[in-house]
C-alpha cells in the first residue's frame, strides 16, 4: 500500500485489495517457504505500508515475533491497523532505530 492510501485504514468496509497487492504476497509466500525454514523466531518487515504483507505472513505462522516499520506511521495509524487486524501481535515502529532501541540483535531474523 501506498503511504498516501492511508486514508483507507477508516474505510474498511468498503475497501477491497488490489490484485498487485493479493499477487505479490502469493508469490512472496510461495518464494519464502521454498527457500526459508519456517517459522522464523523474528520477522521484520521494513517500508511495511498498511503491514498487509506482515499480517499475511502471521496469519501464515512465518515467525515467533513480527515487527513492521514505516516512516509514515503515527499513533492514529498504528491504532488503525491493530484494529483493523484483529489486534495481532504485531509491534510497529516508525523507523528502524526506534526499532533496534527495543530489539537489540539477538539469533536469527527475517528481513523483509
Amino acid at each position: 500500500m501506498d503511504i498516501s492510501e492511508f486514508r483507507r485504514l477508516h474505510e474498511t468496509s468498503n475497501y477491497s485489495r488490489h490484485p498487485w497487492e493479493i499477487a505479490r504476497g502469493k508469490v512472496l509466500l510461495a518464494l519464502l517457504t521454498a527457500k526459508v525454514p519456517l517459522p522464523q523466531p523474528k520477522l521484520v518487515d521494513i517500508g511495511s505500508g498498511d503491514a498487509y504483507i506482515t499480517n499475511l505472513l502471521y496469519n501464515k505462522n512465518a515467525a515467533g515475533a513480527y515487527f513492521a516499520i514505516d516512516t509514515a506511521y503515527t499513533s492514529e495509524i498504528t491504532d488503525s491497523l491493530k484494529n483493523n487486524n484483529n489486534n495481532s501481535n504485531i509491534r510497529y515502529f516508525k523507523s528502524i532505530e526506534e526499532f533496534q532501541k527495543s530489539n537489540p540483535p539477538n539469533g536469527q531474523s527475517l528481513y523483509l
